[in-house]
């Protein structure tokens, strides 16, 4: 009985894949999934763990653009997407990237390894909700 649910017990060896041993019996593995999960000194800006033309900032691929293509051209390659339609340059402890983004999401306001929110936030996507 874990957390008052039912589940198979913890094998002398490991619990299958997906699932972790917790308190004697094997429960689904519940960490959070991320598109690309690099770490080490720059885990910010790297393109190999993306498709090409896009790059890995906070543990997700974004499209790259360029913010510096004038006024006519800037952001191009975000003008044609539904969503993530807006070049932003979006500033990490790696360094500053513009990707394409919504007009409120990829903030600098907070980071998950830099500045916190308060107590009563969290901090999804550089932005304290």
């Amino acid at each position: 009985c874990v957390s008052g649910h039912c589940v198979d017990a913890c094998p002398a060896t490991k619990c299958a894949t997906g699932s972790v041993c917790v308190n004697g019996g094997c429960i689904p593995e519940q960490k959070p999934t991320f598109a690309c999960n690099i770490t080490g000194t720059k885990p910010d800006g790297i393109q190999d763990a993306c498709k090409s033309g896009s790059i890995c900032l906070r543990r997700s691929c974004y499209i790259s653009c360029d913010t510096d293509a004038g006024a006519t051209d800037a952001g191009s390659s975000c003008r044609s997407a539904d969503t993530f339609n807006v070049c932003k340059a979006v500033a990490t402890s790696s360094g500053t990237f513009a990707v394409c983004s919504t007009a409120t999401g990829l903030g600098t306001e907070c980071s998950p390894t830099g500045k916190a929110c308060d107590a009563s936030k969290v901090c999804i996507d550089g932005v304290c909700r």
